[in-house]
């Protein structure tokens, strides 16, 4: 799950690197469905929303015993 601002990730080569690691298999949540940018200068960490990764995580690793 990406942490960048909204003008960092208008920058063609962010939509291209997303677009390659997912056509790698690499799950990534961004927008709607994950984190969405934050305008620039206004971040704010306490929103990151760690519990969708988390989620997510534990929807493709099943833990071993």
């Amino acid at each position: 799950m990406p942490y960048f601002n909204q003008a960092q990730g208008a920058q063609p080569a962010v939509a291209r690197s997303i677009a390659d690691l997912r056509s790698q298999g690499v799950v990534l949540l961004d927008g709607p469905d994950g984190y969405e940018s934050h305008p620039p200068e206004q971040r704010n960490p306490q929103a990151y929303p760690w519990h969708l990764a988390l989620a997510t995580v534990g929807s493709i690793v099943s833990p071993t015993s």
